[in-house]
């Protein structure tokens, strides 16, 4: 059974002409709400649990929140319905920037004297009430993005928000990274918390210059309330669909394979190869050049060549890094320096973008028109289940392995770790064999001709520098 798209053949639409309309309020958007979500939910945020004495579990319990919450999207269904999504994602994500605001304080009461277990269990807490308030109301996002954004020009504006995205990312780590080797005692993450919060007002007021529809695009009539019951019939009728399924399935398995990583792989730096903070945010921002430099790229390659081609190719790269994690944690291979660190990282986030946009894209064509809210919501649910519950189960076991596992040798906490998100990571390649997608084309044919177009590419340069004179 094809991943084939539910709705009639692409054609040219109005919006298509004028899609870009609104594409530079989203993508200043996705710039400063990278630099709220970057540190209310990234590194920064492990680091200031850190601060405060967390342990693995802990670290895991907060990384947890972010992915688990998100089954408290089928409770915003009826609210999408009746209010339009664009009303639930402004509403939203104007609530939670609140809660890393609430957050700032804490830090400058740890040098007073208040137990850092006090303020680390306040600390969870709020981000509790951040990530419930983002669970809630994300839902509206990728259906409004459904409304603006035409089918034909979804693959190129993933590519451009992934960029925008990770710029503010990039900018966000190098910043706090800086920022963190110059200034020390723990009120440095006050300031940090006061920027996010005020990042995200800045987003919001982005996101009011985007309209509810595209232009020349009649609004949808509203959808009448909808029932717990009338809810299950309709996710029950989108799970028979093959295509649906199966890709749900897969990103299902690559989120408990992998969601884990990012996070750990912080805890990683810092304990077992001893990297100093400032160094670790560097780092981390390294993983933003690789969407910045690729993400467009990919989502044309998407739009050219069906995203599974591209889905198995990101995920093979994935494969050989975790290998590399798995061998430097069992002290197999020691990386050279930051620099070798940040080059694995910057293919990393590379490889990320490209799968990010061909599951999106895979899951948008897989939904049926009048059920994007609804496919959209079951998807998100049970992947995000999924990547809670990897960091949660991860940061209790990394603890209790440190006390099973020898001290020395090459079996250490992390080295099973990292070796079960390969195991993960290649069961979902072999599964995705069973995925098929219209119009997609064979990996290998699209390896072939993008070494054929940057062999022409070469050519023609070398041609033009020697048909100039040598470059006079």
């Amino acid at each position: 059974m094809s991943v084939a798209s539910n709705q009639p053949p692409t054609v040219t639409s109005p919006a298509s002409e004028s899609a870009p309309w609104g594409w530079r309020w989203l993508l200043l958007f996705q710039i400063a709400n990278a630099v709220n979500y970057t540190i209310s939910l990234g590194a920064p945020m492990v680091l200031a649990a850190k601060c405060l004495g967390a342990s693995e579990t802990v670290v895991g319990l907060i990384l947890g929140f972010t992915p688990f919450l998100v089954v408290l999207q089928p409770l915003a269904d009826n609210a999408v319905g009746r209010h339009g999504p664009r009303h639930l994602v402004l509403q939203g994500w104007s609530a939670r920037s609140y809660m890393i605001l609430l957050a700032a304080p804490l830090f400058l009461l740890q040098p007073l004297g208040v137990p850092a277990g006090w303020l680390l269990g306040a600390l969870t807490l709020l981000s509790l009430a951040f990530n419930v308030i983002r669970g809630y109301t994300c839902l509206g996002y990728l259906p409004w993005i459904y409304r603006v954004i035409p089918d034909e020009l979804r693959g190129r504006y993933f590519g451009f928000e992934q960029v925008a995205g990770n710029l503010g990312v990039l900018l966000t780590l190098l910043l706090a990274g800086w920022f963190m080797k110059w200034v020390g005692g723990p009120w440095k993450y006050s300031v940090l918390f006061v920027v996010a919060w005020l990042a995200g007002m800045i987003s919001v007021r982005f996101l009011n210059r985007v309209p509810e529809n595209a232009p020349g695009v009649p609004p949808p009539p509203p959808r009448p309330a909808r029932n717990w019951r009338t809810q299950a019939a309709s996710y029950r009728n989108l799970w028979r669909q093959r295509g649906f399924r199966r890709i749900t399935l897969l990103a299902m398995l690559n989120g408990l394979a992998t969601a884990a990583v990012p996070g750990f792989l912080v805890v990683f730096l810092r304990d077992h190869l001893e990297i100093s903070e400032s160094a670790i945010l560097a780092l981390s921002a390294c993983g933003s050049f690789g969407p910045m430099l690729t993400a467009v790229f990919w989502g044309r390659l998407t739009d050219r060549f069906g995203s599974r081609p591209v889905l198995r190719l990101a995920w093979f790269v994935q494969l050989l890094l975790l290998l590399f994690w798995t061998l430097a944690a069992a002290g197999v291979l020691a990386p050279a320096g930051h620099w070798q660190l940040g080059l694995l990282l910057v293919l990393n986030g590379a490889v990320g973008s490209a799968a990010a946009i061909a599951v999106v894209r895979l899951l948008l064509r897989s939904c049926p028109e009048a059920e994007v809210t609804a496919g959209v919501t079951l998807h998100c649910v049970l992947v995000s289940v999924c990547c809670g519950l990897a960091p949660m189960f991860w940061g209790a076991a990394l603890d209790r392995l440190a006390v099973l596992l020898p001290k020395a040798g090459p079996w250490q906490p992390f080295t099973v770790f990292f070796l079960a998100a390969v195991a993960g990571t290649l069961l979902a390649q072999l599964l995705l064999s069973r995925l098929r997608e219209t119009r997609a084309v064979p990996t290998s044919h699209v390896m072939l001709t993008l070494l054929r177009e940057a062999q022409t590419r070469v050519l023609g340069i070398v041609g033009n520098w020697f048909g100039s004179g040598g470059g006079r």
